[in-house]
């Protein structure tokens, strides 16, 4: 592979990888938005806050991360860190992705807000799927086992 495509590619998987994540954070909102949550239910508020820890930032981030390692292939690592760098930059003066309304508990809770209007929780996930989608797409992973497993102690 020639150094052009490889930086188009590259270029193409960090851009993929933030209109993804922006996406999957949509997807994540409109869910939150279906559930019906009573603010006396501790534990239905808590479920769904913990939801919305998970469903605007670290999974689409992953999510994110990993089509754009699918893209770039071996730079899948370096492509997602580069795109959600980028999030982490614009994210820290502007909250430019989708928040949702938690519990009145948790309302002023220190870790709800760094889980919802922090840009930086974005990196590692975004980076790890990256990482992990490029691994796979290059073929250093694969699920194809060269041998078979065998559990000490069975019969087979």
């Amino acid at each position: 592979m020639n150094m052009k495509s490889r930086v188009l590619r590259f270029a193409a998987g960090a851009v993929a990888a933030l209109a993804a994540a922006i996406i999957f954070n949509r997807i994540g909102m409109a869910w939150l938005a279906d559930m019906d949550v009573d603010p006396s239910d501790q534990a239905g508020a808590a479920f769904h806050d913990g939801c919305a820890m998970f469903l605007t930032l670290a999974i689409p981030a992953m999510l994110g991360g990993g089509v754009g390692g699918f893209i770039a292939r071996q730079d899948g690592y370096y492509a997602a860190v580069a795109a959600f760098i980028g999030w982490s930059l614009v994210g820290a003066f502007w909250t430019f992705w989708a928040t949702p309304v938690v519990a009145h508990a948790s309302g002023h809770d220190r870790l709800m807000h760094y889980f919802l209007y922090n840009p930086l929780p974005t990196l590692p996930f975004g980076a790890f799927g990256g990482w992990l989608a490029g691994q796979f797409s290059s073929g250093k992973f694969s699920l194809n086992d060269a041998e078979p497993v065998v559990v000490p102690g069975s019969d087979e």
